[in-house]
């Protein structure tokens, strides 16, 4: 239903008086008035007002309304009487009732194409109540809504085909909107492709009562209606295929190839009539879901498919415009690799993976069962550890019950993957998140998906979908409180999956005992989902001590209702006189381990190295005799030991220590050879004792079907040798064998159970045998008289012995399961090196070399010395030549002053002469003395270097013959 003024839904051809109209009236299609007009003018109170066909005007008294409605041609006169009044041409769209419809999406339209463009609409209230609109009802008018769609000459558009999902119909793909999905299919051809074809959308309610004058469905006032246009493409022109290459398992379809249909111009386009493409290609290969693309499959310019092969090799997919139909000459090209597909992939080897779920890890459960996830997870991740289906393709198929993928297009899902080098990978399913609900699953299916079991056992993984619920653990059964004394409670409230609570409140209330009474009042719990309780005894004595009983309550706040309670059993106070629980003994496999009597040997398990405690030789039972029932016990171990609890057998459950009640069931596996103190505590209570863990290698006597099983537990080995040695030399490396937490193993065989490389100069000499209670075995490696570079020593224990070559969490090599979860990879092969070798001749020739080099070095000093000499007695010679004319120049100066002084001229001219050649005497002798000294420097240097290098030479002559002092002690 609409709302509009005074004509809704209703057509009127001629109107009178409409000035004196200012109300607005409800009306069905059916011309029933579902409320009143406002009064105007001319209206009065109590008049009748009807809405329905008649060829009859607006008379006072009544409104009647024509129905041949609104022409494409009205006249203007009409058009202005309604503006006068006030009548809006369309209804408004502020009412909710108003009809709507709304354009979510459209799909390219070929120029004159037979497809026509995928115009998804999202439509309300354009029937009573909000009825499924009829398909055939939705037409085209041009954007005035006054006129046919066509403009010759300029575009044609047409309605080709049309469908209904209704509100919360199956198709529907919001169920929740409140609003119908319509698809139409418009066909429009313009002038030339890239033009705009321009139109209006609108939903005929009565489709076309009443007779036109161009003979068209009318369109009425308050019909609702969307304007919108559409641009046309051209004729195929290319394509693109994508992915470019795939790869899947042999008989494993691949994932979708998406082809998209192009123009000149780039732009997506439409086949159009009978064109089609072919696909074709290699021997084997098949397509889903067949070999053609179709006109009708690629409506919206974009196809999918799916490629099978059944021959190992690399394909090339072709799609082709058909050679008849067309389009001829648009064709594309992909790769498919098909290769092998997983096989026997076990339980053990998936992990299932989200948010929020009870599968543990890989090995925590197996096929056949079904795993919780929590409703709020948006998807689920399959991950795959399979090393013997590594660089294979795995393909799962989700099948959802109330769950749906592609938004709703499917039930189901299928994924693929390949598994990398180590048979890892991982596949990652999304269903529709508006469908997932309590109580829905998942169940997902392969055919590599295969246990060995039994046919009778489904090997399928389900996964069931669950709402939060409330889970309230207390922190013990019993409680023990001395009479006056305060007790503890800690309370965790969780849901199903471990994940804490916050917001809500609990209460504490203690019944049926000695202090009976009112509920408490509600206290918040922490970021863990914890609350504690401090409980004070006021009334329990000796002769009135009735335990009581603690009542724990969840609210949503200070406000509201109980959400959950603590389940019954439930949780008690004990109250006793000194606050401690009764007295208490354990024993370890029935014995006592106490006094002095008690050996700990004598009370013994096995190193766990098959990881589960299924044998009695493997576990140490653990009883607690006495003791408060129900109160809380904490056993501890020490030296690698582990404690189990209940119903536990794995390596990987165990700890060293674990907490729970008297009464439950404990049990001690090993790892470590030795002595283990063992300690139990309850009720402010301690008691301790010992007991041991001992490997086969530890037993006597060490024969016959002992030695078997110890080196049944071989997984690791080391080796150790010398970082250098001499030539000609016999060393030894030494190999060390152990089980997968360290234990030496006895008896293992070197000439069967392990193998030996040595590279480089040496020669194997023999070994000392089976190894040792140390687990070593000594290995003797001769090495060449002429060694001088690395000897290299390798041991390998061969992979059908023991646990030697053991993929990670298996316990042997030929394990195709993960047998032992937690076991770390086998370290089986083991290296050792000399990277320096000693040459004893190269030593005693190094020592000649250097005393060789030694005794030139000490030659070159003494001639060095020798030239010094000669220097240093050129250099007194110039030296006594210098003073000798030096004190002759002086002399002669006297002679000269004195020959001036008494004026004797011959004698002073005589004098002065002399003293002329003195000078340049001296001046040639000073030269001379320069240049001696000079001779004299440098062979004083050359001394220097001469002696620096007989130092050298004295050095590595000193090295050399340590170095061979020490290889020949060595």
């Amino acid at each position: 239903m609409t709302s509009a003024t005074v004509i809704a839904r209703q057509k009127v051809k001629n109107i009178k008086a409409a000035a004196q109209l200012t109300g607005s009236l409800l009306c069905r299609s059916s011309r029933q008035v579902l409320s009143a007009p406002a009064l105007g003018p001319g209206l009065g109170a109590g008049w009748s007002v009807l809405c329905r066909a008649s060829p009859n005007n607006l008379q006072k008294g009544s409104i009647f309304m024509n129905s041949s409605g609104i022409k494409r041609g009205l006249a203007t006169t009409a058009v202005t009487a309604l503006a006068v009044a006030g009548l809006p041409l369309i209804a408004s769209s502020a009412s909710a009732a108003d009809p709507q419809i709304i354009v979510v999406s459209k799909g390219p339209v070929r120029n004159g194409g037979t497809v026509g463009s995928q115009v998804l609409l999202r439509v309300k209230d354009v029937e009573a109540a909000n009825a499924a609109p009829t398909a055939t009802y939705f037409k085209l008018a041009r954007q005035n809504l006054t006129e046919s769609v066509d403009i010759p000459a300029t575009q044609d558009l047409d309605i080709v085909a049309q469908s209904v999902a209704a509100e919360g119909s199956a198709n529907d793909t919001n169920k929740t909107d409140g609003y119908h999905e319509v698809t139409l299919a418009i066909t429009a051809q313009t002038q030339s492709a890239g033009g705009t074809a321009n139109f209006a959308i609108y939903y005929d309610a009565d489709n076309g009562a009443g007779a036109d004058y161009d003979g068209n469905p009318d369109f009425d006032l308050g019909e609702a209606n969307v304007k919108d246009s559409l641009v046309t493409a051209g004729a195929p022109a290319s394509i693109t295929v994508s992915p470019a290459s795939q790869t899947a398992g042999q008989n494993v379809p691949s994932g979708n190839y998406t082809v998209t249909i192009l123009d000149g111009s780039g732009n997506t386009t439409q086949l159009s009539g009978t064109e089609n493409f072919d696909l074709t290609s290699g021997a084997g290969v098949s397509f889903t879901p067949d070999a053609e693309i179709s006109a009708s499959e690629a409506k919206k310019g974009v196809a999918t498919f799916k490629a099978t092969g059944s021959n190992k090799g690399l394909f090339t997919i072709n799609v082709k415009g058909d050679a008849t139909q067309g389009p001829v000459g648009v064709d594309g090209q992909a790769q498919l690799d098909v290769i092998g597909a997983s096989s026997k992939v076990h339980s053990d080897e998936i992990d299932i993976v989200t948010g929020k779920d009870s599968w543990d890890g890989f090995g925590d459960d197996s096929y056949g069962s079904t795993t919780a996830v929590r409703a709020d997870q948006k998807s689920v991740t399959l991950n795959f550890k399979s090393p013997t289906n590594k660089n294979t393709v795995i393909a799962v198929t989700a099948t959802g019950a109330g769950v749906t993928f592609d938004n709703g297009a499917s039930t189901s899902k299928t994924l693929t993957t390949t598994l990398n080098g180590n048979g890892e990978g991982s596949l990652t399913f999304t269903p529709d998140a508006t469908t997932i609900g309590a109580s829905d699953t998942l169940t997902f299916s392969s055919p590599s998906f295969d246990d060995d079991d039994v046919a009778t056992v489904t090997d399928n993984l389900i996964v069931e979908f669950q709402a939060r619920g409330f889970v309230v653990n207390e922190s013990a059964d019993t409680y023990i409180s001395a009479f006056g004394g305060t007790v503890s409670p800690v309370v965790t409230v969780t849901d199903q999956f471990g994940d804490p609570y916050t917001g809500v409140y609990v209460t504490v209330e203690r019944d049926g005992g000695a202090n009976d009474g009112a509920e408490s009042e509600r206290k918040p719990v922490n970021e863990n989902g914890q609350v504690t309780f401090d409980l004070t005894d006021t009334k329990a004595t000796a002769t009135s001590k009735a335990s009581d009983t603690l009542i724990f309550r969840v609210y949503p706040g200070e406000l509201g209702g109980v959400l959950a309670t603590n389940p019954t059993p439930r949780p008690t106070i004990v109250y006793t006189a000194d606050g401690k629980g009764a007295d208490f003994a354990f024993t370890v496999d029935s014995v006592s381990p106490t006094g002095s009597a008690y050996d700990p040997n004598s009370v013994s398990a096995l190193p766990l190295v098959d990881t589960n405690a299924n044998s009695g030789d493997e576990y140490i039972d653990l009883n607690i005799v006495g003791g408060t029932t129900g109160a809380p016990v904490t056993v501890t171990v020490d030296n690698g030991a582990l404690v189990l609890k209940g119903t536990e057998t794995r390596l990987a459950q165990g700890a060293a220590s674990k907490s729970g009640k008297v009464g439950d069931n404990f049990d001690i596996i090993g790892t470590k050879a030795g002595v283990v103190n063992v300690t139990v505590e309850s009720g402010g209570i301690t008691k301790t004792g010992q007991v041991s863990v001992r490997t086969f290698s530890q037993m006597t006597p060490f024969t016959g079907g002992t030695v078997t099983s110890a080196v049944a537990t071989a997984r690791n080995l080391a080796v150790e040798g010398p970082s250098a040695a001499t030539a000609g030399q016999v060393v030894e490396f030494v190999v060390t064998v152990t089980d997968a937490f360290g234990n030496p193993v006895r008896g293992v065989n070197p000439s069967t159970d392990l193998s030996t490389l040595v590279t480089g100069p040496g020669t194997p000499k023999g070994n000392s045998g089976a190894s040792d209670a140390s687990g070593q075995i000594t290995y003797m490696v001769e090495l060449d008289q002429d060694a001088d570079n690395a000897v290299n020593f390798k041991v390998t224990g061969m992979t059908t012995v023991g646990q030697f070559g053991a993929a990670a969490d298996r316990i042997t090599s030929a394990d195709t399961t993960n047998t032992g979860p937690g076991l770390p990879a086998s370290e089986n092969v083991a290296t050792a090196s000399i990277a320096e070798v000693v040459n004893i001749e190269e030593l005693e020739q190094a020592v000649e070399d250097a005393e060789e080099a030694l005794a030139e070095a000490q030659a070159e000093l003494a001639v060095a010395q020798g030239n010094l000499d000669v220097a240093a007695a050129e250099l007194a010679v110039a030296q006594a030549n210098v003073d000798s004319l030096t004190a002759k120049k002086q002399k002669l100066r006297e002679k000269l002053n004195k020959a001036k002084a008494k004026g004797n001229k011959q004698k002073a001219k005589t004098t002065r002469k002399k003293l002329r050649n003195t000078k340049r005497s001296l001046r040639a002798a000073q030269d001379e003395l320069t240049i001696a000294t000079t001779k004299v420097d440098a062979a004083q240097s050359i001394v220097e270097i001469r002696e620096g290098d007989v130092a050298d030479a004295e050095a590595d002559l000193a090295e050399a013959e340590q170095n061979l002092e020490d290889a020949q002690n060595g």
